[in-house]
């Protein structure tokens, strides 16, 4: 019996080896199909519940509201109306109104937008991890493609899919780690701090990074990655002032003014948790 099963278990590694390229291919196909599924299948679901509130999230309809304008009335701001949420996301935006000029006014034409970029970038990532490493760029793949977040964000039109979408894009170009992949990272940084302000702490923490690894490590190669990610980023926000100069009123005041903005309510969230975690 021992024997038989000793056989057996060797048969059956023998023809897993033999067929070890099919079976990834077909877990790899399982697994494009589920992530494809899950993300795309009745966008007009409701998404998913926020424990604090009982109820998702309805910042949804807010953050359209410049582009549904356009789309409804072809005019991005209504007369006495101060709330534009455009100047927070121009991305989310412009985006939005994309869709809408192909769908129509409609909640999956709000939800396609996200669901197609996340997956899109997840691909495009996973791409450039496999340039640098095919193991380290197909399990890239596997754990992006199921990741619960990345999932659950896909299927809802929030603001941080565009961030999601920029930051892991901007990721897998600073694995490649290429003069042209450090240029490329640059140019999406304004992209990605135009899709929400707060993302400032993701673009920030790059230049720092390489300008600490520069220190600790002595080696010049961090500071040429630098100056190729700050060429890309003054190039590209080059093409944001073009936007940003005749509105930037609005910008100020949607971002940065009072602590009703943005900015103001993550500085008061984050204070408000790190004093609720003091431990004396």
């Amino acid at each position: 019996n021992s024997l038989l099963l000793f056989m057996t278990i060797k048969m059956n590694t023998n023809c897993l080896k033999e067929h070890k390229k099919k079976l990834i291919i077909i877990a790899l196909l399982v697994i494009l199909a589920v992530t494809l599924i899950v993300r795309f299948y009745d966008l007009t679901l409701d998404q998913f519940n926020v424990v604090e509130y009982d109820t998702s999230w309805a910042d949804e309809g807010a953050y359209i509201h410049n582009a549904r304008n356009m789309a409804l009335f072809g005019s991005w701001k209504l007369e006495n109306d101060m709330f534009n949420p455009m100047y927070i996301s121009p991305v989310h935006n412009f985006l939005m109104h994309l869709s809408f000029s192909f769908f129509g006014v409609n909640t999956f034409a709000i939800r396609i937008v996200p669901a197609t970029l996340i997956f899109a970038a997840i691909i495009f990532a996973s791409l450039l991890f496999y340039l640098k490493d095919k193991k380290l760029g197909l399990l890239y793949f596997i754990l992006a493609g199921l990741n619960v977040m990345l999932l659950a964000y896909s299927r809802s039109a929030m603001l941080e899919y565009t961030i999601l979408f920029f930051i892991l894009i901007i990721l897998g170009l600073i694995a490649l780690n290429d003069k042209f992949s450090w240029l490329a990272a640059g140019i999406l940084a304004p992209f990605l701090l135009s899709s929400k302000i707060t993302s400032l702490f993701f673009i920030a923490a790059i230049p720092l990074s390489l300008v600490l690894y520069f220190f600790i490590y002595k080696d010049k190669a961090y500071l040429k990655r630098l100056n190729y990610f700050i060429l890309g980023a003054v190039l590209s926000a080059g093409f944001w002032l073009v936007w940003l100069v005749p509105n930037f009123q609005d910008w100020l005041f949607m971002n940065l003014t009072g602590f009703s903005s943005r900015t103001g309510f993550s500085v008061n969230r984050l204070i408000f948790v790190a004093i609720m975690h003091l431990k004396f």
